[in-house]
């Protein structure tokens, strides 16, 4: 389908993290001191996950109004 969310890269989420890590460490004192690659890439996954069950809510409510509107229609067309 297009248009539809498949996920994360992670070889380049790991990699951009890898990079960054050390200057937010450096510049963000206690906020990231807890963090290592994989306790943000367990967030990551998590934000992830979220957003593509959303995606995948969005498109079944979608498609179910869309029979919705198509049942209503045959039954205009068809007089029942």
């Amino acid at each position: 389908m297009a248009g539809v969310r498949t996920g994360l890269d992670y070889t380049a989420c790991i990699a951009r993290i890898e990079r960054a890590l050390p200057r937010w460490l450096e510049s963000g004192g206690e906020v990231f001191a807890p963090h290592t690659v994989d306790s943000l890439m367990d967030d990551l996954q998590i934000m992830e996950r979220a957003t593509l069950q959303a995606d995948a809510d969005r498109r079944d409510r979608e498609a179910a109004e869309a029979d919705t509107v198509a049942s209503k229609k045959q039954q205009v067309i068809g007089g029942g």
